[in-house]
């Protein structure tokens, strides 16, 4: 017999989590997912302070839908029979979502104040890049740009202005972190 080095558990799906932004032309009134580059040093933010060259950081958005109906409503936990692909949902959405495959393991709803929302339609990328911080025409090293939700339209990129006024603000090197909001997970007892 030999230990396990985690929990043997399905691992906690991708969620969105809500933007602290109030700003309509940004991140406002929006659901988030985001992912990094160097995952492990996004999740030091706090501790280290120092972000690497070459560290990518891409928030994808989402609108919002409120789930009034309380029969559509997932309880507080994860539940994993509303854990979908989302590529295969909208390419198909009459598909079972029992029949993923785990490659888009996505989870769109969050409670927040005793009402239920899920990430609706995609609403655009956001991606901050960080080069060197004596490149010119950077954000000391850092490159934003907005893409189209699709992914295949850069909409505008390089040192722009809506992006700077909020990140200035950062107290990591231009990063905010992210909350610790993680949905409950559903456990099974042994």
């Amino acid at each position: 017999m030999r230990w396990a080095p985690t929990l043997c558990r399905m691992a906690t799906p991708g969620g969105v989590k809500f933007s602290q932004s109030d700003e309509e032309e940004t991140h406002g009134h929006k659901l988030y997912s985001l992912f990094a580059r160097n995952r492990t040093e996004y999740s030091s933010l706090e501790a280290n302070g120092k972000i690497k060259v070459g560290q990518a950081v891409v928030k994808q958005s989402w609108t919002i839908e409120e789930i009034t109906d309380k029969k559509a409503k997932p309880p507080k936990r994860i539940d994993y029979e509303r854990v979908i692909s989302t590529e295969i949902s909208e390419a198909d959405p009459k598909r079972d979502s029992s029949q993923d495959d785990g490659e888009n393991h996505f989870y769109p709803y969050i409670w927040r104040g005793g009402k239920v929302y899920k990430a609706d339609k995609p609403a655009g990328l956001f991606v901050m890049l960080k080069l060197d911080p004596t490149t010119a025409d950077t954000d000391d090293g850092w490159v934003y740009a907005t893409l189209t939700p699709d992914g295949k339209q850069v909409t505008a990129a390089g040192k722009l202005e809506s992006c700077l006024k909020c990140h200035l603000e950062a107290k990591n090197e231009r990063l905010f972190g992210l909350k610790n909001e993680q949905p409950e997970q559903k456990t099974s007892k042994p």
